[in-house]
């Protein structure tokens, strides 16, 4: 028997997600609706905006057809590199595969290059807001007319975190 993985674990190719409850509860209450409106869209190339460590972007990619570009957090908001380092291991295989690549920032993206920008519970996984003005900005630059930004929210039952 073969070691299960935490990305395997995670996406459920093999098992319960290898995380706490928050992290099972996200995968299943938001993931699935956000595949189910991403594909409606017919998204195919999309931008993840900083947000668990690479995992939704390799969720995202695994569906055929799709690539997905993961913003890493600014060197400011990640000081150790630990984020950073969780998501290059993460997000190696699909990097391998050439279904996933890491991006420091939006401004290493191609304009009008993507079909959707994917803000994966910004609201829980931002400290501040401070830059929010140029993340709108870029995000505008990078999306293909008519285009989507996806902001999914935490907790759309309750206005509170419900596994955090």
């Amino acid at each position: 028997m073969t070691a299960l993985t935490f990305l395997s674990q995670w996406t459920g190719n093999d098992g319960a997600a290898a995380q706490g409850p928050a992290k099972q509860h996200e995968f299943s209450i938001y993931v699935p609706p956000l595949l189910a409106v991403l594909e409606e869209i017919n998204a195919r190339d999309i931008v993840d905006f900083q947000a668990d460590e690479g995992v939704v972007s390799v969720k995202l990619a695994q569906c055929a057809g799709n690539h997905a570009t993961f913003v890493l957090p600014r060197r400011e908001d990640d000081l150790r590199g630990e984020f950073r380092q969780m998501a290059e291991a993460i997000t190696a295989e699909a990097r391998a595969q050439g279904t996933v690549r890491l991006v420091a920032s939006m401004a290493e993206i191609e304009a009008g290059s993507t079909d959707a920008v994917l803000f994966n519970n910004i609201l829980g996984c931002q400290g501040c807001i401070d830059n929010i003005d140029q993340i709108v900005e870029e995000a505008a630059r990078i999306v293909k007319p008519q285009g989507h930004a996806v902001v999914t929210v935490p907790n759309p039952d309750g206005g509170a975190f419900s596994s955090y």
